[in-house]
């Protein structure tokens, strides 16, 4: 994913910055526009808040799934970066299958030019068309994801383990 990082750079140099949350870019060839790193910000409370006070208009999410470690991972970015007021370009990999292309978030193919095509799109988006993908990830977070959403789930899943 850096070569796609490094040619979106170039193309709009300090246009935009570059911030790296818990992943220090160090080891990594330069871009070309300014570039933040950002230690892991803990207690999860504090890290929620603080990334919400930076008011990103879009995250990147990569995931690669080619370890099992990774397979069973939970879509907790996807609630994360809706919570923080932010869209999402995710990985197109399981984890993310509750992601609507388009719709809640945007998936990139795990590959250097469907990176690269799927972030020049966010970046050309307007304001409301973020807006809007971001509207549709707060509904489905709020009909899906939340505990009062999943309780009659739960409560079969209990009822059932216990006949």
């Amino acid at each position: 994913m850096w070569p796609a990082l490094q040619q979106f750079s170039r193309e709009v140099g300090d246009s935009t910055d570059f911030y790296f949350w818990g992943y220090d870019p160090s080891s990594q060839p330069p871009l070309s526009s300014p570039t933040h790193y950002i230690p892991v910000v803990l207690p999860y409370s504090r890290y929620l808040n603080k990334f919400r006070e930076m008011r990103f208009d879009a995250v990147l999410s990569p995931l690669f799934d080619q370890h099992r470690i990774q397979q069973a991972k939970s879509p907790i970015k996807y609630l994360d970066i809706t919570a923080m007021g932010s869209i999402g370009i995710y990985s197109d990999v399981k984890v993310y299958q509750c992601v609507r292309n388009h719709v809640t978030g945007i998936l990139a193919a795990n590959h250097e030019k469907d990176w690269l095509r799927q972030i020049r799109g966010v970046f050309k988006m307007d304001y409301n068309e973020r807006k809007a993908i971001w509207e549709a990830a707060c509904l489905q977070v709020r009909t899906e994801f939340t505990a009062e959403s999943q309780a009659v789930d739960i409560d079969r899943i209990v009822l059932a383990a216990t006949l």
